[in-house]
């Protein structure tokens, strides 16, 4: 009858000549959903914002200061009272984990302070300003696309902008009256049609040229010169139906 043989931890190592001494004792290895170190014993708790300091608010709490999360989009004000997320070794002055976070963050605004408006701050620089004064959104461009049609309506509309384009296969305006101001105007058009009621103008100077034919028609006409005036022509024709009148002190013909 064989007898099995049990063998130890230390005549393993004998039999393979390392020493049972020499073994290293390996330390077990966390879960998988353990916390960081950071992370350990990180608390939520409530706070107020007494100031602010470039991207830091500053609260009476011992962390000193927090950072706004990501995920809080209302804005922070003096007064307010927030939600904060610090880890266990947060405190006044002390200095950012290795990777550069922040050791507290502000999660959320618990209730306003009072103030009439508010801020929603968004990744890019975009902010959205509500207030009693209306909504006010600042961001470095805003692109408004719609796949059908775009409706604006109010009493009044102020446009103010160092350059404006706007293009358009048919533009229709209307308006009951139009008031306009220009240093320099110019239009180019193919074809140019106005129906105007009554039309007054008053110029500095006025010059004009047409390249084909300027035909004028009116039920009267009357041209008064103050100093000079001046026909010149290759071929001249007046004709009157009923009557033709020259006055003058001078008249020269020839």
């Amino acid at each position: 009858m064989v007898r099995a043989r049990t063998i130890t931890p230390s005549a393993y190592a004998s039999m393979n000549n390392v020493p049972s001494s020499a073994a290293p004792s390996a330390s077990p290895l966390p879960p998988v959903d353990a916390p960081r170190a950071l992370d350990a014993g990180a608390t939520l708790r409530a706070s107020h914002v007494t100031g602010r300091i470039g991207d830091w608010l500053l609260l009476d709490d011992p962390v000193g200061r927090a950072r706004r999360a990501d995920g809080c989009v209302l804005a922070p004000d003096i007064g307010d009272s927030v939600l904060i997320w610090a880890c266990a070794n947060a405190r006044a002055g002390a200095a950012d984990d290795a990777s550069g976070a922040p050791s507290a963050y502000v999660l959320t605004v618990l209730a306003r302070a009072g103030a009439p408006q508010a801020a929603l701050a968004l990744p890019g620089g975009v902010v959205f300003e509500t207030g009693i004064d209306g909504l006010r959104i600042d961001a470095p461009r805003i692109a408004l696309a719609a796949h059908d049609q775009i409706d604006a309506r109010a009493p009044r509309v102020d446009l103010s902008a160092h350059r404006a384009c706007v293009r358009a296969a048919h533009l229709d305006a209307c308006a009951q009256s139009i008031d306009g101001r220009a240093h320099d105007v110019r239009l180019v058009a193919r074809r140019f049609t106005s129906t105007i009621g009554r039309a007054l103008h008053t110029l500095g100077h006025c010059f004009r040229r047409v390249r084909g034919v300027d035909d004028t028609r009116a039920s009267r006409a009357r041209w008064q010169i103050d100093e000079r005036a001046h026909l010149h022509a290759r071929d001249v024709t007046l004709l009157a139906d009923r009557h033709v009148g020259i006055d003058g002190e001078r008249i020269d013909l020839g």
